[in-house]
């Protein structure tokens, strides 16, 4: 949720005021992330277009979401266009590039676009994605303390929510 907010308000902090959001398949921790990021526009003043909201299919573990590419590229073709997206998964921020490059939009010059969660991928594209990213250590002691709470028989909270900070690379620009 808190990431969300961040990504909006960092968006707007570089003058994007036309922003798209795209979400996971009935996914919750996606569902969370778009909450803030709806959250953080109404705060910095920014108008959201729900035509802007694209959902993917169910998650096919191919590291693209194929299912949100035939919108994505509606979307991205139009002449009243996002300036920038916030991809509330990994698979998502590599389905912007993929669509933005078979357009010929030069990112981050002609989209902005900032994403959730580091990938292996995000390192061998360019630019470079900025991404907020939460820390596996935490995740992984999260998730351990959770099964031997279980195994334990202990009350176990299944949420937990661990930070997440930005990392700044240069798929985002300042509107001139």
């Amino acid at each position: 949720y808190a990431a969300g907010i961040a990504a909006a308000e960092y968006l707007e902090g570089l003058g994007h005021r036309r922003i798209g959001v795209l979400g996971g398949y009935n996914h919750q921790t996606t569902e969370t992330r778009i909450q803030g990021f709806q959250k953080g526009l109404f705060k910095a003043g920014v108008p959201f277009n729900p035509d802007w909201l694209l959902r993917a299919g169910p998650f096919k573990n191919d590291g693209l979401e194929k299912s949100i590419l035939p919108n994505l590229k509606k979307l991205l073709s139009g002449s009243d266009r996002p300036t920038a997206i916030f991809a509330t998964m990994s698979s998502l921020l590599l389905s912007v590039y993929e669509i933005a490059k078979e357009l010929g939009l030069r990112m981050p010059n002609d989209l902005s676009v900032i994403g959730f969660d580091e990938m292996p991928q995000g390192f061998y594209i360019h630019p470079g994605p900025t991404v907020f990213k939460q820390s596996l250590e935490k995740i992984g002691s999260a998730a351990g303390k959770g099964i031997l709470a279980y195994i334990d028989k202990q009350e176990n909270k299944l949420i937990h929510k661990i930070p997440a900070y930005l990392v700044e690379r240069h798929s985002c620009a300042k509107l001139e």
